[in-house]
């Protein structure tokens, strides 16, 4: 299994680089094998570049005929991983515990037909606003909308809640990107609840 992730800063902007070379030190401290990129977008709108990540998800499964685990270039591990967590054929964590909502933070895949197919769904959710100047929800609300109009019956998906959650015990600290905390201050205005 190799993490990966891809990373892209806007002019004037170097968050993402650093972030990438914090979480290279960590990968490496622990002995993870790892392939982080830096993508080149036309588009430099938080939401529309996490779009993205269904499609190189596939695209790293395809190349690598083997498991991987996204993690966003802006988490923190916080303790080593127990990789034997990674048994289902799609693993997600869970930012709150106490939601179902799984966190498009931190995925694990394997190369099963039934994982390549949850991941086509996601990605064909994503692929419709790619090009909506106007849609404010990123690749995690279409995670949710696809995690909650899926048929799960059809593959062994986990839901870790020590992964990426707010839990002291998270093996993982998720980043809040400063184009993340707009998103979010977004739809709070919008949506409430927050």
């Amino acid at each position: 299994m190799k993490f990966i992730s891809f990373w892209y800063d806007k002019p004037n902007s170097n968050y993402y680089k650093n972030a990438s070379e914090r979480l290279k030190k960590q990968m490496q401290k622990l002995n993870y094998d790892f392939m982080f990129e830096e993508l080149v977008f036309d588009d430099n709108s938080y939401e529309h570049i996490t779009l993205h990540k269904p499609t190189f998800i596939l695209n790293k499964l395809q190349e690598l005929n083997d498991a991987v685990c996204w993690i966003d270039i802006d988490c923190q591990i916080l303790h080593p991983i127990d990789i034997s967590i990674f048994d289902g054929d799609i693993c997600l964590g869970r930012r709150d515990p106490q939601k179902i909502a799984p966190h498009a933070s931190v995925i694990y895949a394997n190369t099963s037909n039934q994982t390549k197919e949850f991941l086509n769904a996601w990605k064909a959710r994503c692929d419709q606003y790619k090009n909506d100047s106007l849609y404010e929800g990123g690749d995690h609300s279409q995670l949710i909308l696809t995690y909650q109009n899926y048929d799960l019956s059809k593959l062994n998906i986990k839901q870790i809640d020590a992964l990426c959650s707010t839990g002291i015990n998270s093996y993982i600290n998720i980043g809040i990107s400063p184009g993340g905390i707009e998103a979010e201050n977004i739809k709070c205005r919008k949506f409430g609840n927050c």
